[in-house]
């Protein structure tokens, strides 16, 4: 089974595990991770996690047009594909990450959390450290997420 998406520049057929997720890492002024706590609901993936925020790309959607939609329907934030800085994909297996499929991982930096609003899940808080992030109880995949970000992996990211 095969999935069609514009991509981020051209047409790309994805061999079916999943539909694949725009994922966005939200960081504040001081660098800081703004996560997302995830609603405690058991027929949902990964409940009561802290997490990015985001989730599954829609047929037909590009990789940043799912992640502004789904940033845009979580939080009040509203923001464009020129605040998006594209990180990397991450190919997440059940084995590793809890769940299968393709992430597209995208970051948002200098976020005014005194003015945000989140409208999925039980909110958000703030990690200073990677320490911070284990002790949240987070997902597989954001621990994945998190380590780079804390490793300096996304640095000098271009726009």
């Amino acid at each position: 089974m095969a999935w069609m998406s514009w991509g981020f520049d051209s047409p790309r057929v994805h061999i079916m595990r999943n539909r694949p997720s725009a994922e966005i890492l939200l960081t504040n002024r001081n660098k800081r991770i703004i996560l997302q706590r995830r609603d405690n609901k058991p027929n949902i993936t990964n409940p009561g996690k802290a997490t990015t925020f985001g989730g599954t790309i829609e047929l037909g959607e590009t990789p940043s047009k799912g992640a502004l939609r789904e940033i845009n329907e979580e939080t009040n934030l509203n923001l464009n594909k020129e605040d998006l800085i594209f990180v990397k994909k991450y190919e997440r297996t059940k084995e590793v990450d809890g769940e299968d499929n393709d992430l597209y991982c995208f970051l948002v930096e200098n976020v005014d959390e005194s003015k945000l609003e989140v409208y999925e899940g039980q909110g958000f808080e703030i990690a200073n450290n990677l320490e911070d992030v284990l002790n949240a109880n987070p997902s597989l995949f954001f621990i994945r997420i998190a380590r780079d970000y804390f490793a300096g992996e996304f640095n000098n990211l271009q726009k």
